[in-house]
């Protein structure tokens, strides 16, 4: 199955066999994907790549999985884009956790491609639809910008009555 577009995922995780699964199964989908073995590299690699969707492993050495989103968290490019964090932990103390630091969801250990992929994909998605309405409502506001006062003002109430 090949998306039409092609969406770009980043996967961190120290661990080979997890990275080669994940790997294995979101490029066989035809998303790019970028591997990031720690907490350090993920956050350089989002800075320059602006991936539309992020696996992170929640245990890893040096910076944990929680301690990477939440400085992805703060950057302005990776700031939106969805974490699913990867884990075997099923506590509910640990999910909360990684709720609290900016995850969306999880991809649990071991994995079942075909739910791990769904997951992805459906996050994917969303992130790419919510830059398009961001670089629309950009246009739409220089268009309305352009507008003479008497139209600007029809576009002013259209726009209040559309909320």
């Amino acid at each position: 199955m090949n998306t039409r577009h092609r969406y770009t995922a980043l996967i961190v995780d120290n661990e080979p066999e997890n990275l080669a699964i994940l790997v294995d199964v979101l490029s066989r989908a035809g998303l790019q994907v970028l591997v990031a073995e720690d907490g350090a590299a993920a956050i350089e690699l989002a800075r320059s790549a602006a991936p539309d969707v992020i696996l992170l492993d929640v245990m890893m050495p040096g910076l944990d999985g929680y301690q990477t989103a939440a400085q992805l968290r703060h950057l302005d490019r990776t700031r939106d884009v969805p974490i699913l964090f990867v884990t075997a932990l099923d506590g509910s103390a640990d999910r909360v956790r990684a709720f609290a630091a900016g995850g969306v969801g999880f991809v649990n250990k071991p994995f079942r491609a075909d739910e791990a992929l769904a997951r992805v994909l459906v996050h994917a998605e969303l992130c790419v639809a919510r830059r398009r309405v961001s670089q629309l409502e950009g246009a739409l506001s220089l268009a309305l910008e352009a507008l003479p006062p008497t139209a600007a003002a029809a576009a002013a109430t259209l726009r209040a009555a559309l909320g």
